[in-house]
């Protein structure tokens, strides 16, 4: 009972996640910024949290998923650093906190010189995808409606078996060791969605079968009509030299 009322935030809790949502925007921008090929990704990643130290948020309660090359299947954490390359793949999944309440992002970052055409598809459904999800994110839909919104957009580009089986997640004041809040956004799950629910979305594709991947998710209050998008990832591929 008590994980069922806490789904439904308080405009105090609202709050807080509007502006640990403030500071990941920041982070974000400052993470894409420092990804180039030659970078270290211990550099990249000691930005981003002492970015959000000095806005006075609180670091995520799991450590961030970072990873290029083929770590960057991976899309969770994983113990030791590299040098990122050209023409690389690397996946963020950034999170943050302002008293505990927590926001998270997904993106993407490729190196260039040379940019795969097969990324940038990738790349198109998954905004598609999150388009449609955004849409679709209403007060008396099902987390199972959402999910087959999501598996649908993906199917239609060619990308249903690169899928993940969930597609997002409720968000709120959460502990080491996760920043999950439940329950997730799974094929059939009956939970209804209600007004001032957070969620975080996610599309990700990794396809085993090239060695591919691409992400995209945001964060999002759920209202009465359109959700109000509390984190903010570009819809353009983001290619860095």
């Amino acid at each position: 009972m008590i994980r069922l009322l806490r789904l439904v935030k308080s405009p105090r809790e609202l709050e807080y996640h509007r502006r640990a949502g403030e500071v990941l925007d920041q982070a974000c921008q400052a993470a894409i910024e420092a990804t180039q090929a030659g970078a270290e990704e211990s550099a990249v990643m000691s930005r981003v949290y002492q970015l959000i130290w000095e806005a006075g948020a609180d670091i995520p309660a799991n450590r961030l998923p970072m990873g290029h090359g083929e770590k960057a299947m991976n899309v969770r954490y994983g113990t030791g650093r590299g040098r990122i390359e050209e023409n690389d793949q690397v996946t963020f999944e950034l999170g943050c906190a302002w008293r505990h309440y927590h926001v998270a992002d997904m993106f993407t970052v490729l190196t260039g010189p040379h940019v795969d055409p097969r990324h940038l598809r990738m790349h198109a459904a998954c905004v598609e995808a999150l388009a449609q999800v955004q849409e679709n994110l209403r007060p008396g839909r099902t987390f199972g409606e959402i999910y087959e919104v999501h598996r649908a957009a993906l199917a239609r580009h060619g990308y249903e078996k690169a899928a993940l089986k969930a597609c997002g997640y409720t968000m709120g004041a959460t502990f080491p060791p996760t920043w999950m809040e439940m329950p997730m956004i799974y094929r059939d799950n009956p939970q209804v969605i209600a007004k001032d629910m957070v969620l975080f979305t996610h599309m990700v594709l990794s396809d085993f079968d090239t060695g591919l991947t691409m992400s995209l998710g945001e964060t999002s209050i759920v209202t009465e009509g359109a959700p109000e998008v509390i984190t903010h990832v570009p819809r353009e591929p983001i290619v860095r030299p």
